[in-house]
């Protein structure tokens, strides 16, 4: 097996699967445990509990807790406090095993920091972050850290447009809190009233920016509009109208759009991207390596990229018709030198042929002029014969 095979195998067995164990056992505890009134007031003596399922569940999630909090602090020796941070997923990493412990200690060391309500809050964050910390294990496998990226370059690629979207919900929920002043509430004898925010929160002005949230979701809560106690429905209704138009129709469809673009652009490098992420979290574990016997083999990596980049081969991205200009653009430039190289080879055929021709015309000029000495030496001994028959003569 390759050292790439081995090395992610490792990662599986010793980290991914205890983190499966852990991650069940944990939220099973907080989410049933924890959260019980009953088992917390009951009696967690060691001597009554030791025999429950109870207790072998709270052991794992001890156990799983000091385990990866053992991997994390050897990830911060590594790398160094200021480094480690750098990776926000090791903010989530470090939440995880502080909240997971803090509530064990609150519960079974009896601190009492934290009172039923409090405690669902919390058991809420820690479990919600290790639903948060299962997500991050998907980039360990090609098949799906494509999709983890893709996510996270479609949240940066709207990070501008959604101010742009809450500044407009802001905008919206402004006037909407407004015209609600001059409605009335209902009342016991039948009158329903007439307010135009339904009171989901306390804070009105709350209320008023998630009525427009849902506004733009589709949610439309029109009953109180044109109520008979209501007053200013005319200008109620064209605030509907162009609110729905703005964040609804528009804004929406353009973020959609957005997403779309994005999704063109990761799909283009999916491979590279996939790779990208599984080494990244391969990083994570690098001292896996010591389990290999092979850290003295293994300690230099060796990187290297074209000095000249081709147009597919940066980060930039514009667009699906700016990648159809670029592959027009490379299969025109292909064809071209093709042509130039025909072009040149038919040039070296055209000029080897004319050299050839000289050749040919310098060869006849020598048999020529062989012919011509030939000739010379024949007329000669013709001479030469016709003289010496006359001598004898």
């Amino acid at each position: 097996m390759s050292f790439w095979g081995s090395y992610s195998r490792k990662v599986k067995l010793f980290v991914l699967i205890p983190f499966l164990i852990y991650f069940c056992s944990t939220v099973y505890y907080l989410s049933y445990y924890l959260i019980d009134e009953d088992f917390r007031s009951s009696d967690k003596s060691l001597n009554e509990t030791w025999k429950t399922w109870e207790f072998g569940n709270r052991c794992v999630t001890i156990a799983g807790t000091g385990y990866f909090f053992i991997w994390e602090l050897g990830q911060i020796i590594r790398d160094g406090v200021g480094t480690y941070f750098l990776q926000g997923w090791n903010y989530l990493d470090v939440a995880s095993i502080v909240l997971n412990t803090f509530l064990l200690c609150d519960l079974h060391l009896e601190l009492d920091y934290l009172n039923m309500e409090d405690t669902v809050l919390v058991c809420f964050v820690a479990v919600f972050i290790l639903w948060y910390k299962l997500i991050y294990w998907f980039r360990l496998f090609e098949s799906t850290s494509f999709y983890i990226k893709l996510i996270v370059e479609t949240i940066k690629s709207i990070e501008y447009f959604i101010i742009i979207f809450v500044v407009f919900l802001l905008a919206f929920s402004n006037a909407i809190f407004i015209l609600n002043t001059n409605r009335t509430d209902g009342n016991d004898d039948g009158d329903e009233g007439s307010r135009l925010l339904g009171g989901e929160l306390k804070n009105g002005a709350l209320d008023s920016i998630l009525n427009q949230y849902m506004l733009a979701l589709g949610e439309f809560g029109t009953d109180n509009f044109s109520a008979d106690s209501g007053k200013n429905s005319e200008v109620v209704w064209a605030l509907f109208v162009f609110a729905t138009f703005i964040t609804q129709l528009t804004i929406l469809n353009m973020l959609i759009a957005i997403m779309g673009d994005t999704f063109d652009a990761v799909l283009e490098k999916q491979e590279q991207y996939a790779m990208k992420e599984k080494i990244r979290i391969l990083n994570d574990f690098v001292g896996i390596v010591d389990f290999l016997g092979r850290a003295e083999e293994v300690n230099f990596i060796f990187a290297a990229e074209p000095s000249t980049k081709g147009n597919d081969e940066g980060e930039s991205w514009d667009g699906k018709i700016g990648a159809i200009k670029k592959g027009i653009q490379q299969n025109l430039d292909a064809q071209k030198n093709i042509i130039l190289k025909k072009m040149s080879a038919m040039q070296d055929d055209i000029a080897a042929i004319a050299q050839s021709n000289s050749r040919t015309q310098q060869l006849e000029g020598k048999v020529d002029g062989m012919i011509e000495l030939l000739n010379s030496i024949k007329e000669a001994q013709i001479k030469s014969d016709e003289d010496g028959k006359g001598a004898l003569k």
